[in-house]
């Protein structure tokens, strides 16, 4: 039923509307003779159900990211909640296991009823609503960034010819503007507080993922010049090997693109070194600082539903998306898919927890004066790589996206080091705050 819910050329809407459903992939054929509903009530009640399928599955799959950041946070940085709170002696089943194997279940499965205690806790927590706040523009803010953080997925293909709504021609480009459609309720949520520090958080949301939407775009361009399609369907199937297709990974040929893909994509889903919307040692809790119970938990929701997002982009277009070795079999191409997505999570989550918050000029200049750059120059750069490769019949594209990597540390050797100190002086320190 999942593999064709969200196409009208054998989807739920159609089955409720002809009583037929056909599942090629599956060999399921099914009739209702009596189910005949109107074509418009049974989109309609498509749209909802599919909608409710994806609010559900993006709730599940944040509730294994918040387990899994809490168990990355406590192995990185040593925290004893994440690691032992659990029901029977704590202490001693994260500790004293002499077997090997129970000592590795310790540490990933001890420490689970802290997910489920911080969970407890946003629930009952009282809701509040400052008294000189916008009322409906106050509640309203939420809902909009959960949208935002969740429309993108209607348009990645899981599995395939399996997208959750629709594959269009331009899915590449609306996945980008719906993430951009957070920082819209991120001042809602700012300006309908009534609160100074609520509003600068607002607006440092606003500046940095303006900011930060342009390097992320321009790093995509590289892949899409390469792919020929905007399509997403497309861009999977161009790292793929088919017939007399030989089909590679986009991350062999753009790793400067992944690079920045990566950094822009901390940035717009507001996330350490990036949390400059959120910096409680500046602005006590940022955008957020007036809301609390479920609301608050909606904030928390969409920013790791954001990051998943952000994973499953970068999964398709730089790592194949859901093809591999037995990827012809839907079920194990989910698979392939998912492993992808959790690997770039990782990463998401593994520099969360090791570098230190960014001021909010460095931040500013960094997105500007270095990731702008260096996507543009990654744009030429692939526009005279794809050119080389046509006149020499595709066989050193390797090669020719190294050069640039190579030159610069021919550069690193031959610049002298007061100049690399001034040029340093653009890249914003670490050693900032912890």
């Amino acid at each position: 039923m999942l593999m064709a819910m969200g196409r009208w050329d054998g989807g739920l809407a159609l089955f409720l509307a002809t009583g037929q459903l056909d599942i090629n992939p599956l060999n399921v054929h099914l009739h209702v003779a009596f189910l005949h509903l109107p074509v418009m009530l049974a989109w309609i009640i498509s749209m909802f159900v599919m909608s409710g399928l994806i609010a559900t599955l993006v709730s599940i799959n944040v509730m294994a990211l918040v387990w899994l950041e809490r168990k990355i946070s406590g192995l990185i940085q040593s925290r004893m909640g994440p690691m032992m709170v659990n029901i029977i002696q704590p202490r001693a089943w994260a500790t004293n296991h002499k077997n090997g194997f129970l000592k590795w279940m310790s540490v990933w499965f001890g420490g689970w009823l802290q997910t489920l205690a911080d969970g407890v806790k946003l629930l009952m927590k009282e809701d509040i609503i400052p008294t000189k706040a916008d009322k409906w523009v106050f509640i309203s803010a939420p809902v909009v960034v959960f949208t935002a953080s969740i429309l993108g997925y209607s348009m990645i293909p899981f599995a395939p010819n399996f997208p959750v709504i629709k594959d269009l021609n331009v899915g590449f480009l609306l996945i980008l503007a719906a993430g951009s459609y957070a920082a819209i309720g991120i001042l809602m949520a700012g300006w309908s507080s009534n609160n100074k520090y609520s509003m600068l958080g607002g607006m440092r949301s606003a500046a940095q993922i303006i900011s930060y939407e342009i390097p992320l775009v321009l790093s995509l361009l590289g892949v899409v010049m390469m792919a020929g399609s905007l399509k997403m369907e497309d861009l999977v199937n161009a790292q793929r090997t088919i017939g007399d297709h030989h089909g590679h990974w986009f991350i062999f040929y753009q790793p400067i693109a992944f690079l920045i893909f990566l950094i822009s994509g901390i940035a717009e889903t507001n996330r350490p070194p990036f949390d400059m919307p959120e910096a409680e040692s500046e602005l006590v809790s940022g955008f957020n600082t007036e809301y609390s119970g479920f609301r608050f938990s909606v904030f928390f929701l969409s920013e790791f539903s954001a990051m998943f997002l952000n994973s499953a982009l970068a999964a398709t277009l730089f790592f194949g998306g859901w093809s591999g070795p037995g990827a012809e079999n839907p079920f194990i191409a989910f698979l392939w898919f998912f492993a992808k997505t959790y690997f770039v999570v990782l990463l998401f989550m593994w520099i969360r927890w090791t570098f230190p918050r960014f001021r909010i000029d460095q931040l500013m200049e960094f997105g500007w004066k270095v990731l702008t750059p260096l996507a543009l120059a990654n744009i030429l750069w692939t526009g005279i790589e794809i050119a080389l490769a046509k006149a020499n019949g595709y066989h050193h594209q390797y090669l020719y996206i190294w050069i640039p990597i190579l030159a610069m540390f021919v550069l690193r050797a031959v610049v002298p080091k007061s100049k690399r100190a001034k040029i340093r002086e653009l890249i914003p320190s670490t050693g900032i705050e912890a």
